[in-house]
């Protein structure tokens, strides 16, 4: 993400020639960019909504799901409505994109990248469900938070399970090995 003119831009460039391409352009806010696994489309949250013609930057509730491929062609809205959803995340077979939505408070969603099949997975009444990252297994580490207090966990069949303990671990890396 960069910012291009006081706007924040999706931008990739090669790493041994610096040659920026901006794939987004348009007046909306545009963040989170996460390739899909065969490196073809990217997957991000923009405050733009195909009903709105001025954004307003300052509304989360404008911030919805969209693809693109890496030149910035076949954008796809693939979440709409009044939630913020944020923070996408590609299974590794590219089948769903995993995300955080934002009603009352954060839960745990999963979306085919054409936009069918959406589903909630998570439903803790007090309890944020944030920065969901999947593991090349299909893990899902995510951070859950409980009035401040944040903690890296896993989405299990049995449920949420913390891996940390520390009060205020506020994000999650996937670093392959």
């Amino acid at each position: 993400v960069d910012e291009i003119e006081g706007n924040k831009e999706i931008v990739i460039t090669d790493a041994d020639d610096f040659d920026p391409v901006n794939v987004t352009r348009d007046p909306a806010l545009d963040y989170s960019p996460a390739w899909s696994p065969d490196g073809s489309t990217i997957a991000f949250y923009s405050t733009y909504r195909e009903e709105i013609q001025e954004p307003d930057p300052d509304d989360p509730a404008d911030a919805n799901l969209f693809t693109t491929s890496t030149d910035g062609t076949d954008l796809r809205q693939i979440t709409s409505g009044v939630d913020e959803d944020v923070d996408p995340a590609w299974s590794p077979t590219g089948e769903w994109i995993y995300f955080s939505r934002a009603y009352s408070q954060w839960d745990l969603y999963r979306v085919h990248p054409d936009g069918s099949h959406l589903e909630q997975l998570t439903s803790t009444p007090k309890i944020d469900e944030e920065q969901v990252r999947l593991l090349e297994d299909g893990t899902i580490a995510l951070v859950v938070s409980k009035r401040g207090d944040s903690r890296i966990a896993l989405l299990t069949d049995s449920g949420i399970v913390p891996v940390t303990d520390g009060p205020s671990d506020r994000s999650v890396s996937v670093v392959p090995l």
